[in-house]
């Protein structure tokens, strides 16, 4: 008899816990949405600042993409909460166009892409 009772609680417990009606006890997570206003400024010889307005709240970063020329987009930077400008200074040649696009992230969660700015480093520079 002792024992049909206790079952009976646990359940009980269970399902209260799992319930959720009012929906206060937790918010939910606010869309991704896409960077905008993204701009590539020459910084160095082989150095370029990406900058953009975020639009996202609740993302955990961004990553930047880049790609030479006609090539594939790689994944290049990876930066804090609230970032809004990324310094990319690994591997740019001269004489070569880079594109970049940014993406807010959060966790494995990825949103929308910005739009696309290109950059071409040539010499003379500055």
């Amino acid at each position: 008899m002792k024992f049909g009772l206790v079952m009976g609680v646990v359940c009980v417990f269970g399902m209260m816990g799992c319930s959720n009606d009012n929906g206060t006890n937790a918010e939910p997570e606010s869309e991704l949405l896409a960077a905008t206003e993204v701009k590539a400024t020459r910084i160095g010889r082989n150095a370029v600042r990406v900058e953009w307005k975020d639009n996202s709240r609740g993302e955990e970063g961004y990553l930047i993409e880049r790609k030479a020329n006609e090539g594939a987009y790689e994944a290049r930077v990876f930066t804090t909460l609230d970032a809004l400008a990324a310094v990319d200074s690994s591997g740019l040649l001269i004489d070569v166009s880079y594109s970049y696009r940014v993406q807010p992230i959060r966790y494995s969660e990825r949103g929308p892409l910005s739009d696309v700015v290109t950059i071409r480093l040539t010499l003379p520079f500055p």
